[in-house]
């Protein structure tokens, strides 16, 4: 495990660094964004809910939607200009127009029929204000980017590439700061940035981004030590903690994992005041930290009272939660977790192969204290938030790209990855392993974006997917390639949906199986190495040794 140097041992990285990182993510991000946008206009999903709402701030000063919805004005400034009439030769994607308002609606009786609420947080639709307001201003040089021609919705997406890059260079500190050693960091750092899930949802209005930003970021700052943070990064920790609950109340499950590392962590700091106790002067910091996740959850709940009459969150969510008492509905949980991993259209794992190795990172951390104890923290962050969406009825996010639920928390897998790395040492052997799960990863993503305009035989993108267990992306590998994968990899969507369908059990079993076998040669390459290494330091002292006599 990663041991921590001392001030005078660590390297220093170079701004030069942490520019260069920020400057070649955000540039790849962009040169990207044109080709996204032209085959996935208009924004599907829950995209055009978020630009609704933020229109409806911007114009209207309010977030009262119902003129939005019966004013063509407002959702027709990023649909393509066809009226839903879209010609043979429309290169994106079919969305229903006008926006249908079913299902996105909050119903209550605490407000009049004739206002309407938007079901979903108000912290996406906030946070995109400044991608919306000023990509309208640039609409001359966003104009050619969508058939509509407006800046609006070009802008935002730009305003996500900007996220993303930031999140990429998060990865990158962390990494280096847990082992000073840059070839780890730039390799974890192209890893998770250049593949699934992080650099798809980099051109997607989903909160699941931005949720990942703020979370590496607490994390990342907290782990440094308390005593590394002055009030300014204090501030935006608590702030980044406050704010995820409004981008979606289920990340809720974090909030009390990243409070409790900061209570820590400042517990930790005032040990050498032990005799004494910590005085007035060290509460305040804390108290900076708190406040913003105080204010955050009391404004939350007089937000929830005004509108639904109960101060709990109350998002009306059509799908539900498994209940466990229920034979069949342990089943499904077993399923979707599994599913979260393994899924051939929504899973994590067929699309990103290089984070099983986050589990052998999770492996090797076990091996020392500090490992173990970086290890129950992050399990602190990540367990209670993957309970909740694995028991959720739709736990793969519907119309979206691969492994949303877990695009929050799969940044943090930085931290096993890098721990592979450096136990790994100067083993080749363990080098070719993730360098080739990390060229599979990173491939997948680069082919799924230069193959947007591949429609399957029901005209979907190939970043997106409907639930007949047959994944976009594998029906473009056999009909592109001529190699077809799916009776391999698991289709687990289809049995919650389908009435009858089979469990694909023997699939599921297999890619198990494959996973253990990745898990065991990388844990065997590292063993090896480590006793190679021994062995040479072994010889090396035994040489000294007998110089020493001679």
């Amino acid at each position: 495990m990663i041991k921590p140097l001392s001030q005078e041992a660590q390297p220093k990285l170079g701004r030069k660094w942490v520019i260069g990182v920020f400057l070649t993510t955000l540039l790849v991000y962009a040169l990207w964004t044109p080709r996204v946008l032209r085959y996935t206009q208009p924004p599907s999903g829950d995209q055009p809910y978020y630009l609704l709402t933020t229109i409806s701030l911007v114009e209207d000063h309010d977030i009262d939607e119902y003129n939005n919805y019966h004013a063509r004005a407002s959702y027709d400034q990023f649909y393509p200009p066809f009226g839903g009439s879209y010609p043979p030769d429309f290169p994106g994607i079919l969305a229903p127009y006008p926006l249908p308002p079913e299902g996105h609606i909050s119903t209550t009786v605490r407000r009049p029929s004739t206002e309407w609420y938007s079901k979903h947080g108000l912290g996406v639709p906030v946070l995109i204000l400044p991608g919306w307001v000023l990509g309208k201003a640039f609409t001359p040089l966003l104009s050619n980017l969508t058939l509509r021609g407006d800046g609006g919705w070009p802008g935002v997406v730009l305003e996500f590439n900007l996220l993303g890059a930031l999140l990429a260079t998060q990865v990158f500190l962390l990494t280096w700061e847990l082992t000073h050693k840059r070839w780890i960091s730039l390799a974890v750092w192209a890893t998770l940035s250049f593949s699934n899930p992080q650099m798809s949802y980099s051109f997607l209005i989903f909160p699941e981004l931005p949720a990942a930003l703020l979370i590496l970021y607490a994390f990342r700052r907290l782990r440094l030590g308390w005593t590394k943070n002055d009030l300014v990064r204090l501030l935006l920790i608590g702030l980044s903690i406050g704010y995820l609950p409004w981008l979606h109340t289920r990340f809720l499950a974090i909030v009390p994992g990243l409070i409790a590392y900061g209570v820590y962590q400042w517990r930790q700091a005032q040990r050498p005041l032990a005799f004494k106790g910590p005085g007035w002067g060290a509460w305040k910091p804390l108290g900076l930290c708190l406040a913003p996740v105080v204010l955050s959850g009391g404004a939350m709940a007089a937000y929830y009272m005004w509108l639904y009459g109960v101060p709990l969150p109350n998002v009306q969510d059509h799908a539900g939660f498994f209940n466990p008492l229920l034979a069949r509905e342990r089943l499904a949980l077993l399923l979707s977790t599994l599913g979260l991993f393994l899924d051939q259209q929504w899973g994590l794992f067929p699309y990103a192969p290089i984070l099983t190795l986050a589990i052998m990172g999770g492996i090797l951390m076990g091996r020392s204290r500090e490992g173990r104890q970086l290890g129950r923290w992050l399990g602190s962050i990540i367990l209670p938030y993957f309970l909740v969406v694995a028991g959720y009825r739709a736990w793969w996010g519907e119309w979206c790209p691969p492994a949303r639920y877990l695009a929050p928390v799969t940044p943090l897998a930085a931290v096993p990855l890098a721990v592979t790395l450096e136990a790994a040492g100067q083993r080749s052997s363990y080098k070719a392993l993730y360098g080739l799960l990390a060229t599979v990863s990173i491939a997948v993503m680069i082919v799924s974006l230069a193959n947007l305009d591949y429609r399957t035989p029901e005209r979907i993108p190939i970043l997106f997917n409907l639930p007949t267990g047959k994944g976009s992306f594998f029906l473009w590998l056999e009909s592109r390639v001529g190699i077809d994968l799916k009776p391999f990899i698991p289709a687990l969507v289809p049995w919650f949906v389908k009435a009858g369908y089979p469990v694909p059990w023997r699939a599921l079993w297999a890619n198990l199986g494959l996973v253990a076998a990745i898990l065991g040669i990388g844990l065997l390459c590292v063993r090896v190495g480590e006793r190679a290494s021994a062995e040479r330091s072994a010889s090396v002292f035994r040489r000294r040794r007998a110089d020493h006599r001679a």
